[in-house]
C-alpha cells in the first residue's frame, strides 16, 4: 500500500492496484522496481504493454510516462518510488539520476524510522546524498528555488542568483515576487499561484528588469510538493532572452525573405505581362489621338476620346507603379521642393474626393528639397487619398502636410525603422474608420486588399511602399479602430541645388513625307501605328515579323529611310533584323520599339547600349517627335 503521495493524484492510488508477484499486476514500473532493485523508466504508457491494467485510470488523470525507483538501503528492498508525468519521455539521464538520488534518500528516511539504532549511518548517507543533490543543482545552469505556501522563498541555488544578478543572501528570507520580479505583490499570472490553487504543474513566460537595468527574458516553470503535509513549490527559471531574441531575428529575416519573394513575383509577373498589355494601351492612345485629329474642336464629341486617353494613361501609370514596386521601372530624380508637389497635387486630389469629404493641405514656408521622381510622389499621394476616400464614404477630413525632422537614434529606437539625418516629412492623415492592428501589418503586401471583390487590387500601398524605398524614404502607418488613419513619409533631404520646375513641352513639327518600314508582330498595334504614320504624311510599308521585314526591306530598300522594330518578334528579332539591314545597307536609320522591361530586353540581349528605344505605351506625339527627330539628324 502506498505511504506517501505528492502532486496530482485525484484517488488514483485508490483505483489502481499493484504488486511485485510474478503476475500481470506486478510487472508495472512498481513491481519491476522492486523485483529488480532497478529504476524503470516507461516513457510512453500508451506503448508499453506491460503498464496495461493502470493505463485507463492513468489516462483519466492525464498520466502519459512513469519511473519507478527502488527504495533499497543496503541490499535491503524497502519499497519504491513513482513518480508520474503529464507528458512522454519526460524523464532524462540527468533527472533519472536526480530522482534516483532522492530514492536513496528516501530509502535512508525509511530505515532511519525503522531502526533506531541506524540513525547516525543513516544520517550521514543522508547528509552526502544532500550534499551531492545541492552540487548538481548549485551546477546547473536553470535556477532553482523552493518556495512555501507564505510565498517565501527557502532555497536557491546559485544559477538563479547568476540569473537575477543578485546575491544569494538577496534572494532568501523574503517574499518571491518581491525577491524576483521586484513587485510589491503577488504577480496576476504567477505560476506558484496557479500551483499551490491547483496542484497542478504551471508555466509562463515573462520580462523582467534586473537591478542594473538589464532586460530579459524568462521562463518559469512551477511544481507542487507535498513535504509532511506541508504545501511547497518548486519553481525551475531558464533564461531565455538569446533563444527569444535569436527567434526574433530569425523570423525579421523571414520576413525579410517573404517580402523580398513577393517582389521578385511581382517584378516577373509585371515583367511578363507588360509588353501584351502595353500594346494594348498603345493601340487605344493611338486610336484616340487619330480621333482627335479627325474632331472639330467644337465638336461634343471630342470630349469623349479625351476621357478614353486619361483612362488608358492610368492604367500605364498603374503598370509603372508595379515596376516601381519590384525595382524595375527605373526613376527620375531631381532636386525636388516636397512642398510644390504637395500643393500642385491638390488640384488632382480635390477631383479625386467626393463633396463630402473636406481637403485640407499644410505645408511649411521653408523649402525641403529631396531627390525625388515628383511623379512617383504625386502618385503616392494619389494612392493615399484614394485609400482614404475609400475609408470615409459618409465624409470625413483629409489632411496633408509637410514638415522638417531629424532622425536620430533615439527616434529609430523608439519607431523601429530609419537612418539618422534630416529628412522631409509628408502626412496624410484621415478621419475614415481606421485599420486594427491586423490589418495594419499586411497593407503593404501586394494583393492585400479589406475591399470587396472588384474594388480593389490590392496594390496602391504596395506601390506606394516600393515608390518610398526606391527613394531610400521609409513610410510608417498609424491607425486606430474608428478613429482615422495617419501615413507618415520620410523623404532624406539633399543639399543639391536647383530644383527643377515644370516645364512646358515645346512641340516639334512631327509630319512627314518619308517611306517607313513597320516590323510589328502584333496586327492590332501595327494597324494602329500604320494609320498614324500615315495620317501624319509618311509613307509606311508593313511587315509582320523579322523575317518578313527582310524581304520587304529587300524589295524596297533603296525607298526605306527609317526602320520602326518591335524588339522581340517571333523568328527573327528586331536587332537580328537591324543587324542584317545594316550589313547589306551601311546608316540606315533605326527605332526600337517594345512593352518590355529594360532589365528583360537586357538579359535577353536583345537591346544594345546605343539603340534608340520608345518604351511601350507610347502616345502618338512622342512616337511622331522621336522618328523626326532621328530622320533630321
Amino acid at each position: 500500500l502506498p505511504v506517501a503521495q505528492a502532486g496530482h493524484e485525484d484517488g488514483y492510488l485508490d483505483a489502481i492496484k499493484v504488486s511485485w508477484d510474478d503476475s500481470d499486476r506486478g510487472k508495472g514500473p512498481v513491481g519491476m522496481a522492486i523485483r529488480t532493485g532497478k529504476p524503470v523508466i516507461i516513457r510512453d504508457i500508451d506503448t508499453d504493454i506491460n503498464f496495461a491494467p493502470w493505463r485507463e485510470e492513468a489516462h483519466k488523470r492525464c498520466y502519459f510516462s512513469v519511473a519507478g525507483l527502488p527504495l533499497t538501503i543496503e541490499k535491503e528492498m524497502l519499497g519504491s518510488l513513482t513518480i508520474y508525468a503529464s507528458e512522454t519521455d519526460a524523464f532524462n539521464l540527468s533527472e533519472v539520476e536526480l530522482l534516483q538520488e532522492l530514492a536513496v534518500n528516501l530509502a535512508y528516511g525509511i530505515k532511519s524510522l525503522r531502526a533506531l539504532e541506524d540513525r547516525k549511518r543513516a544520517d550521514k548517507a543522508l547528509r552526502e546524498s544532500e550534499d551531492r543533490y545541492r552540487s548538481l543543482v548549485d551546477n546547473m545552469d536553470l535556477g532553482i528555488s523552493l518556495i512555501g505556501s507564505d510565498k517565501e522563498v527557502l532555497m536557491a541555488n546559485a544559477a538563479l542568483s547568476k540569473i537575477f544578478n543578485k546575491p544569494m543572501s538577496d534572494l532568501l528570507k523574503g517574499k518571491c515576487f518581491c525577491k524576483f520580479e521586484n513587485q510589491a505583490g503577488v504577480c496576476p499570472d504567477c505560476p506558484r499561484e496557479t500551483v499551490f490553487r491547483t496542484g497542478k504543474t504551471s508555466s509562463v513566460v515573462r520580462e523582467v528588469v534586473r537591478p542594473d537595468g538589464i532586460r530579459m527574458v524568462i521562463k518559469i516553470h512551477a511544481f507542487a510538493l507535498n513535504v509532511s503535509g506541508e504545501r511547497r513549490c518548486i519553481e525551475v527559471v531558464e533564461d531565455i532572452t538569446d533563444k527569444k531574441m535569436a527567434e526574433e531575428e530569425k523570423l525579421h529575416l523571414e520576413n525579410q525573405l517573404r517580402h523580398s519573394q513577393k517582389m521578385e513575383a511581382i517584378g516577373t509577373l509585371a515583367g511578363g505581362v507588360a509588353h501584351d498589355f502595353n500594346n494594348i494601351l498603345t493601340c487605344i492612345l493611338g486610336y484616340c489621338s487619330l480621333m482627335e485629329m479627325k474632331i472639330a474642336d467644337y465638336d461634343p464629341l471630342r470630349a469623349y476620346p479625351a476621357k478614353i486617353m486619361a483612362s488608358a494613361n492610368r492604367a500605364a501609370v498603374l503598370t509603372q507603379g508595379l515596376l516601381t514596386y519590384s525595382r524595375k521601372q527605373p526613376l527620375h530624380p531631381r532636386p525636388v521642393d516636397v512642398n510644390e508637389v504637395v500643393e500642385q497635387v491638390e488640384h488632382m486630389l480635390a477631383r479625386l474626393l467626393n463633396e463630402e469629404i473636406e481637403l485640407s493641405i499644410h505645408t511649411v514656408k521653408t523649402p525641403l528639397t529631396v531627390l525625388a521622381d515628383s511623379l512617383q510622389i504625386e502618385q503616392v499621394l494619389i494612392n493615399l487619398a484614394t485609400n482614404a476616400r475609400d475609408a470615409m464614404p459618409r465624409g470625413g477630413m483629409l489632411q496633408i502636410a509637410t514638415g522638417w525632422l531629424e532622425m536620430d537614434v533615439n527616434f529609430i529606437k523608439a519607431h523601429g525603422y530609419g537612418k539618422p539625418g534630416s529628412y522631409a516629412l509628408i502626412t496624410v492623415s484621415d478621419t475614415g474608420a481606421g485599420m486594427d492592428d491586423g490589418t495594419k501589418k499586411r497593407i503593404f503586401e501586394p494583393f492585400y486588399t479589406t475591399k470587396e471583390v472588384g474594388k480593389g487590387t490590392g496594390l496602391g500601398l504596395s506601390i506606394t511602399y516600393g515608390i518610398v524605398k526606391q527613394h531610400d524614404g521609409f513610410i510608417n502607418v498609424d491607425s486606430e479602430v474608428g478613429k482615422g488613419t495617419t501615413f507618415a513619409i520620410y523623404l532624406p533631404l539633399t543639399d543639391i541645388q536647383g530644383v527643377v520646375q515644370p516645364q512646358t513641352l515645346q512641340m516639334i513639327p512631327a509630319t512627314g513625307n518619308e517611306t517607313v518600314l513597320l516590323v510589328e508582330d502584333d496586327e492590332a498595334l501595327r494597324n494602329t501605328l500604320k494609320e498614324i504614320l500615315e495620317n501624319s504624311g509618311y509613307r509606311v510599308i508593313g511587315a509582320v515579323d523579322g523575317e518578313d521585314g527582310f524581304r520587304k526591306f529587300q524589295e524596297y530598300g533603296d525607298k526605306i529611310q527609317l526602320l520602326i522594330l518591335d524588339v522581340i518578334m517571333p523568328k527573327k528579332n528586331g536587332r537580328q533584323l537591324n543587324e542584317e539591314i545594316q550589313a547589306q545597307s551601311p546608316g540606315t536609320k533605326a527605332v526600337f520599339i517594345s512593352g518590355y522591361t529594360a532589365d528583360i530586353l537586357s538579359a535577353r540581349g536583345t537591346l544594345q547600349d546605343d539603340t534608340i528605344l520608345i518604351t511601350k505605351p507610347l502616345a502618338s506625339h512622342t512616337l511622331l517627335t522621336k522618328i523626326r527627330e532621328v530622320l533630321d539628324k
